[in-house]
């Protein structure tokens, strides 16, 4: 998929999305923005956005809780989880939930980016399926180096 995809970001913090708002509008894609999992699920429908990225902890609906609700509707659009909480539990739980993939903070830009990139392209990778999970082959993006930005905890 080219630049212009259209890409949700679902996070209670405004510095947060702000943040990833400007990464990825500087790299060309449309952002739209929800401040809560409830505002993200409205917005599914009217933006349909060829990729969402959901933080982990949000009151009232998590994450997960989205995530869980977009693929009972049937939705194969990728999801990329940002959390604060990247343990094992909660990284599995991602996975078990349909999460094309688990992005620790701070992250690196340029592995979001990349991240991003192989979601939206027209050879994703196939989603992986927990008991083909790996977890310490999947570990925090921000360990391969380069920039990070850090961003605040939930």
């Amino acid at each position: 998929m080219e630049r212009g995809a259209r890409v949700l970001v679902v996070d209670d913090q405004p510095e947060v999305r702000a943040l990833l708002r400007d990464i990825l509008e500087a790299e060309g894609y449309q952002v739209h923005e929800a401040a809560d999992g409830a505002a993200g699920l409205s917005q599914l429908a009217t933006v349909q956005p060829d990729l969402v990225i959901l933080d982990h902890m949000m009151p009232n609906l998590t994450g997960l809780e989205v995530l869980r609700r977009i693929r009972a509707d049937g939705l194969t659009t990728p999801v990329i989880i940002v959390t604060a909480y990247g343990d094992d539990a909660t990284t599995w739980e991602g996975w078990s939930a349909g999460a094309s993939y688990i992005l620790d903070k701070p992250f690196d830009r340029a592995r979001l980016l990349q991240w991003v990139e192989r979601l939206l392209s027209d050879d994703p990778p196939p989603a992986a399926a927990p008991a083909d999970y790996d977890l310490d082959s999947h570990r925090s993006l921000g360990d391969a180096g380069g920039d990070s930005s850090a961003l605040p905890s939930d």
